[in-house]
């Protein structure tokens, strides 16, 4: 359709529409005051009959009044009566009513000589005829279309009005009378009534409404022709004022429609441009490597693009209607919701906010997220619209240069504990030799010292004089000395003496042993030995909570490994069982628990268990045990890196394996596996920091 047949139909249909409605609303209006005109037409014509009949009613009762008055008898008063006709229907009745009972009824004088002479009592309208002509058709008495119209009794209706008004109107069905005698047909009636007191005479005439349809459809005629001058009128001013604004309007359609064609060329341009635009966008967006998103006022996302299927496993289609706190890492939803609330009710942007989301798989990755604020007309925050750039290997890459960094560091640290401890231990040791050999040495020269003390005893007791004084006063110096006390103490105490210098000893050895854990090239090594000298140096911290059981395969071979590395997860694993079964204790009421240490070789490999008889690991961290900095402890008791040293070391730097079983309330058993035969390709790496045996899955 053409722009200037358009801007036509625009503008003459309204305007045709406004003259349909104003036709319609003249022909309502006119046509319910047509309506009244003619029920007004019905009712002037039904005064008249009403004046009409009022008269000769009053004429036939002024006429008995002067027969009363000059005392004519009823019956010459009442065949004067019946001589008086108005027309073939339009008669004056006589009726004698009897004022103790409203209902008896006997006809005088009637045109219907079969109702003359009677006693009507009781009769009804409908008693007199067998159909109804009811405007301008005939029915059946009992047809549903006339069903408002009732039978009445007529005569008590006469009577009642005239014993309570004196004269009055009643309308009723009655047939008309042709040759003395009633037709079949019932009409409409309208009769005027006047009591004649004296001689209780009620005097009346009628008239049929058949004679008032006829004088209304007359009427009606004529208002219907004038009604359709009018509206022919309107036809004829509604076409010229049609065919006025027809041409007006064609007139200047045909510029603006000039006008439009261009205006549309230029939007028409201007929409495809922007479909390119957008489309370059989307592409761009589709095809960008970070996720590109845009959440609405409730904070689902409305629209998501990107690399989320290669970054998250998701792709856009599945994130489209969530809410993003779904997917991040739950230690960080509560923050973030707090940050950007504050954010949104200040309707700033979001800039370079990291944050954690957890893949389909489960790992979890690292976002930069820079976001703008979606605003409306009315100021109002409709949402937010960003970007996220996936930094997770950056942000593994600078943990492990951090790590590397603290290995490093951790490593100068231990080689200079090492040397120190080494020193110490080799400067305790040369006087725990003094003592040990002296504690000897004291300990030989007492035992020769009491024997010769004895001897010489005994020699000076055979040169007694006979008079015992010798020996009384040997005797006495042994008293004052406590000499036999002394002779069984001294040896005890030299010997608790020499014992507890064996301990020390052992415990430096130890000391010396553990601090040559170093960074030096994968070599073998006693794993047995690497066990009991950790259970030695970390005692203070298990022997107040657990008692320690071990079960080593003494035919265990020399394991390939960093030694140094493995003391450092096995201190750990130890001292954080210690940790959990101090837990425990306080929980159950028990005196000790148990930490057992097992060895034992399975294929290929040396395998080594932990377990303890602790809390256990609650199933919601199960999942969650070896990952980096995830803590169950209390802040200052753990720092989330001991089973992920311990994932590290055993997995990566040994490519051996590390797991375990637990039961949450009775306790947990770590597995290490580690290659009897190790691999040939790891090389020398600095060693992890020690964390005081934090590991982190553990209550």
């Amino acid at each position: 359709m053409k722009t200037t047949t358009r801007l036509l139909v625009l503008t003459l249909v309204p305007l045709f529409s406004s003259m349909l409605l104003i036709c319609i609303i003249v022909y309502l209006v006119m046509h319910g005051d047509i309506a009244r005109q003619k029920d007004k037409v019905r009712l002037n014509q039904e005064e008249i009959i009403k004046k009409g009949l009022k008269g000769r009613v009053d004429t036939a009762w002024s006429f008995i009044e002067d027969c009363f008055n000059r005392g004519i008898s009823q019956e010459e008063c009442k065949a004067y009566m019946a001589a008086v006709r108005f027309g073939e229907n339009n008669y004056i009745w006589l009726h004698r009513l009897d004022p103790a009972d409203v209902g008896r009824i006997f006809m005088l004088v009637h045109p219907a000589t079969s109702l003359v002479n009677r006693d009507l009592t009781g009769s009804t309208d409908f008693d007199q005829f067998k159909s109804v002509y009811y405007r301008g058709q005939i029915y059946e008495k009992d047809d549903p279309s006339i069903a408002h119209i009732r039978p009445i009794q007529v005569y008590r209706q006469l009577n009642t009005v005239c014993l309570q008004q004196g004269e009055g109107v009643v309308e009723y069905y009655w047939p008309k009378v042709m040759g003395g005698e009633t037709g079949e047909i019932g009409y409409h009636k309208i009769s005027y009534v006047r009591l004649f007191k004296p001689w209780n005479w009620v005097v009346g005439a009628g008239q049929y409404a058949d004679y008032i349809d006829m004088l209304v459809s007359s009427q009606n005629q004529q208002i219907n022709q004038a009604v359709e001058k009018i509206y022919m009128t309107l036809v004829y001013v509604f076409a010229g004022v049609a065919v006025f604004f027809g041409l007006v309007v064609s007139v200047f359609s045909k510029k603006v429609a000039s006008r439009l064609d261009r205006s549309k060329q230029k939007l028409l341009d201007s929409k495809q441009k922007l479909r390119l635009s957008e489309k370059r966008l989307l592409d761009i967006a589709f095809c960008s490597a970070d996720f590109i998103w845009e959440v609405d006022r409730k904070g689902n996302y409305c629209f998501v693009a990107g690399n989320t299927d290669g970054i998250l496993g998701y792709a856009p289609t599945e994130l489209v209607g969530k809410n993003p706190y779904t997917f991040m890492v739950e230690q960080d939803r509560a923050k973030a919701e707090n940050d950007y609330r504050k954010l949104a009710d200040e309707k700033k942007p979001i800039k370079d906010h990291k944050v954690r989301y957890r893949c389909k798989t489960g790992e979890i990755v690292f976002f930069l997220r820079n976001a703008s604020p979606m605003v409306d007309g009315a100021g109002r925050l409709t949402g937010y619209r960003g970007v996220d750039q996936d930094i997770t290997d950056s942000i593994r890459e600078e943990e492990k240069r951090t790590i590397l960094e603290k290995e490093l560091q951790v490593s100068q640290k231990l080689e200079a504990v090492g040397n120190l401890a080494a020193g110490i231990a080799h400067e305790i040791n040369t006087p725990i030799q003094f003592i040990g050999d002296n504690t000897t040495f004291l300990s030989d020269s007492m035992k020769d010292l009491f024997n010769g003390f004895n001897s010489l005893k005994e020699m000076v007791i055979m040169l007694d004089d006979g008079t015992g004084s010798l020996k009384k006063r040997i005797h006495g110096i042994e008293e004052a000395c406590d000499l036999e006390f002394l002779e069984t103490e001294i040896p005890q105490a030299l010997d608790q003496s020499r014992e507890g210098v064996d301990r020390v000893s052992a415990i430096v050895r130890t000391m010396k042993d553990f601090s040559h854990m170093g960074c030096g090239s994968l070599a073998e090594a006693d794993i047995n030995k690497a066990i009991e000298t950790t259970i030695i140096i970390s005692q203070n911290e298990w022997k107040y909570v657990a008692e320690m059981k071990t079960d080593l395969d003494s035919a265990l071979p020399p394991v390939g490994c960093f030694i140094g590395d493995i003391k450092q997860v096995i201190l750990n694993l130890i001292l954080n069982a210690a940790h959990t079964i101090q837990d425990a204790l306080a929980a159950r009421k028990e005196p000790l628990g148990c930490i057992t240490i097992r060895t034992y070789v399975h294929g290929t490999y040396a395998v080594l268990e932990i377990a303890d008889t602790g809390m256990g690991i609650d199933d919601k961290d199960r999942d969650r045990v070896f990952e980096h900095f995830f803590t169950t402890k209390d802040v200052g008791r753990g720092t989330g890196q001991g089973l992920s040293m311990a994932y590290h070391t055993i997995v990566e730097k040994h490519k051996g394996e590390i797991g375990f079983t637990t039961e949450l309330g009775k306790g947990t058993t770590f597995c290490i596996k580690i290659p009897i035969i190790p691999d040939p390709e790891p090389e020398c790496r600095p060693q992890w920091e020690p964390s005081d045996g934090e590991m982190d899955a553990k209550n």
